[in-house]
């Protein structure tokens, strides 16, 4: 049969009141079908059992959980969930200063980088400690037996060392109708140093630090003379150098109380032990005084100022003995130490810088005076010896000799 266009919704005037079949009337007037809701753009869909809803056009998603996406809000909202997207992330680095590249030719994984000489690697910090004709030094100054460890990039070294400084004795207890010695000031320890190229120190070196001499013990008994101070330990870098050991002070008797002896030093390693320790007296304490045109030692290499007394049937107040020396190319003057007054102690040494180097001085003598308790001698300083302890009446006691000051090493690498 011919196809007939509908018009507005109206069948063509040849169906009109027309029957089909036996029981269909088409009405003559249809009108337009009408469905409420929907959305510009949008279509009517089915599910298959007869309901329809509007979609977008083209089709959409529908709500739900789609793996590793869920879709909500009609699909028109998306969320991926929680851990699905894996990062990408750079490998954990094996150790400190380390850094991150690719060492091998071509493309590849990611390798670690370790820093070769020449830079050094703070915190986040990456800085160049050489190149540009320039060097490294590094000093290390070291006042306690360990076990050094030499820098990788050092070329050569200069160790300087020096041994415990010798411990004075103190001075005798004697009745006033007898003489009365102070006791005798610690010798200075002996200093050494050499250099040495990075093929001569090629491992851990052990490092032994002399311990200063001990000072002679105050004289407590009457009629006693005064105790003898001990000898100061040797200093070794390794088995390249070591010291010898520093001479104690002797006590004091009724008219003696000799010094420690001076321990020469060869010239050849830069200085000379030029002063040993004050002997002892019935009056004021053997002082020294004298002058150089260079350092004398990483210590000072002084000994320590005697302890002062008084002769036989005499109570005059003394004067310990102090150490006095000039370094004209260096320093104007340095007082290393001074002698006690009006029965007072020696004062103790100090220690104090030049350059790399670290110097100590010595102990000074202590002072007698009648009917009282006397000075003891000072305590040195690195290398430096003590100072004589003042003697004593019957009755009272006397100084104590001061003790020798501690070894040293310092050790100076460049690179």
């Amino acid at each position: 049969m011919p196809t007939t266009k509908l018009n507005n919704g109206q069948l063509p005037d040849a169906l009109s009141s027309k029957t089909i079949g036996t029981s269909n009337t088409i009405n003559t007037n249809l009108e337009k079908l009408s469905i409420t809701g929907g959305s510009n753009g949008q279509v009517l869909s089915t599910n298959g059992s007869g309901a329809l809803t509007w979609t977008t056009a083209g089709g959409g998603v529908s709500d739900g959980d789609k793996g590793d996406i869920t879709v909500s809000a009609s699909g028109a909202t998306w969320t991926v969930d929680n851990d699905a997207v894996t990062y990408a992330k750079i490998q954990n680095v094996s150790a400190a200063s380390k850094l991150l590249g690719r060492g091998d030719s071509g493309s590849g994984d990611t390798e670690e980088i370790t820093l070769g000489t020449g830079l050094t690697m703070t915190g986040t910090t990456l800085a160049a400690s050489g190149g540009g004709g320039g060097y490294q030094v590094q000093v290390d100054t070291i006042t306690s037996s360990q076990t050094w460890t030499p820098p990788a990039w050092g070329k050569y070294f200069r160790v300087y060392i020096v041994g415990g400084g010798g411990g004075a004795g103190s001075g005798a207890r004697q009745a006033t109708s007898s003489g009365r010695c102070g006791g005798g000031g610690g010798a200075p320890a002996q200093g050494l140093w050499t250099e040495f190229s990075a093929t001569q120190i090629t491992g851990n070196v052990a490092v032994t630090i002399g311990a200063g001499g001990s000072g002679g013990a105050s004289v407590t008994a009457n009629t006693t003379n005064g105790y003898f101070g001990s000898a100061g330990g040797k200093t070794s870098f390794g088995s390249f150098i070591t010291t010898y050991t520093a001479n104690a002070g002797f006590g004091g008797s009724t008219s003696s109380g000799s010094r420690g002896s001076t321990m020469r030093v060869d010239s050849a390693f830069g200085w000379s032990n030029t002063y040993g320790g004050g002997n002892g007296s019935t009056g004021n304490g053997s002082s020294q005084s004298g002058t150089s045109n260079q350092i004398i030692s990483v210590s000072g290499n002084w000994g320590g100022g005697g302890g002062s007394g008084a002769s036989s049937g005499s109570t005059t107040t003394t004067t310990g003995g102090s150490i006095t020396d000039y370094w004209t190319a260096i320093y104007p003057s340095v007082q290393a130490c001074t002698g006690g007054t009006n029965g007072g102690n020696g004062s103790d040494g100090v220690s104090f810088t030049h350059g790399y180097l670290t110097i100590g001085t010595p102990g000074g003598g202590g002072s007698y005076k009648t009917a009282q308790d006397t000075g003891r001698g000072g305590d040195g300083t690195y290398g430096a010896g003590g100072g004589g302890g003042a003697a004593s009446d019957n009755g009272f006691a006397s100084g104590r000799g001061g003790n020798g000051g501690g070894g040293i090493c310092i050790i100076v690498t460049v690179g």
